[in-house]
């Protein structure tokens, strides 16, 4: 091996962080509540009355129910979750249970779509049942 190159790998030092369990639940902790901070201001934009008569506190822990109810049809990314609050908000599903509707339900459960199929197509059906189109 070339000298060079060898001097070079041997002044390379890994630092390796650790980060307890702690650390990180704290992370994500942080992580959710930015999120569910976003959703809220969303919702307080476009859903005000029903924003005002649900209130501040039944409006986060709705959030927080949907997010949980999302991560049961693996709904994991942000963007998704928020796009599951929108259709929960758009069409008066519960937040701490499965649509209820037939439709939704189905896309939900199909094993074979991932997190953002599922939602593009639950945008597709909700967009066509919103113009009139179902």
């Amino acid at each position: 091996m070339n000298q060079k190159i060898w001097k070079k790998r041997k002044e390379c030092r890994i630092i390796m962080l650790i980060i307890r369990n702690e650390q990180m639940d704290a992370f994500s902790g942080r992580m959710a509540e930015s999120f569910v901070n976003s959703v809220d201001a969303h919702l307080k934009e476009f859903w005000p009355e029903k924003y005002e008569e649900m209130g501040e506190e039944a409006v986060r822990e709705s959030i927080h129910e949907a997010m949980d109810t999302a991560r049961e049809f693996g709904i994991i990314n942000e963007y998704d979750m928020a796009r599951y609050i929108d259709l929960i908000y758009e069409f008066d599903w519960p937040a701490d249970e499965e649509p209820d509707t037939p439709w939704a339900e189905e896309i939900l459960r199909d094993s074979e779509l991932d997190s953002t199929a599922k939602m593009d197509r639950l945008y597709e059906e909700a967009n066509r049942i919103l113009e009139g189109n179902s």
